[in-house]
């Protein structure tokens, strides 16, 4: 017949007990593995990944102080705590309003949306192409083979497309044709020019050929079809994403 543990015998055990728990909750997390599942932070806790040198956070999202203060906000910071990525809240006209930013190592914000309008880039500023638009100073050719009278020269491809348009000119009564060419090959459609013709084509979307970074070359030809006059024309390219 089996004896019963005594009172004493049972405070020790849920002592025992007791006293492995409170270890327990004491350890450090040293390895998990989440499978088939996922992993929840919630009531207002954080999640922190820090330099196992400096301490410094290189990973955080949480709640933030000054002007984060009351919202979350994310960042991630190189080995030398210089930060890398970040979503903050501004101060100034746009205060209360979170921003996307990129920096580089010197500390600089080097890409970033715009907090104020909530639509777009704040940085970097994109310029925006130009080109002559006084008849006088168009180039033009007589030439009945197509000649390129403008080019972008060799420029790195950083997008799938091409945007462009050109101000097509007729002198003298000639009649001709234009068309653009990627890196010699002719892309879109030719298009006529009409006698008298002083004016902006419709936009053309065109696929750049190659690989990212790979070099590409623009160019707008054109040719006379007649026997009389000139014509000409000038050109704006800026690249693109997908449509």
């Amino acid at each position: 017949m089996l004896t019963p543990p005594s009172h004493d015998d049972l405070q020790r055990q849920i002592d025992q007990v007791r006293a492995e728990l409170v270890e327990l909750s004491r350890r450090t997390l040293r390895s998990a593995r989440i499978s088939g599942g996922g992993l929840s932070i919630t009531d207002g806790a954080e999640l922190s990944v820090l330099h196992h040198e400096t301490g410094a956070w290189l990973l955080h999202v949480g709640n933030g102080i000054g002007p984060d203060a009351g919202k979350y906000f994310f960042t991630l910071r190189r080995d030398d705590g210089s930060p890398a990525v970040e979503i903050g809240t501004a101060t100034g006209v746009a205060a209360g309003e979170q921003y996307w930013s990129l920096w580089d190592r010197a500390g600089n914000v080097v890409a970033s949306d715009d907090v104020v309008s909530g639509s777009g880039l704040a940085r970097p500023w994109v310029p925006m192409p130009t080109t002559t638009i006084l008849s006088s100073s168009i180039p033009t050719t007589a030439s009945t083979a197509f000649v390129s009278v403008q080019s972008t020269g060799w420029v790195l491809k950083q997008q799938p497309l091409a945007a462009l348009q050109a101000v097509l000119l007729s002198t003298g009564g000639a009649t001709g044709s234009a068309r653009y060419t990627v890196n010699g090959v002719q892309v879109g459609p030719t298009l006529p020019i009409t006698a008298g013709q002083f004016g902006w084509t419709s936009i053309q979307n065109v696929d750049l050929p190659g690989g990212y970074n790979s070099y590409v070359r623009l160019e707008l030809q054109v040719q006379r079809i007649n026997t009389a006059g000139a014509v000409g024309g000038v050109f704006v390219a800026t690249q693109r994403q997908s449509l």
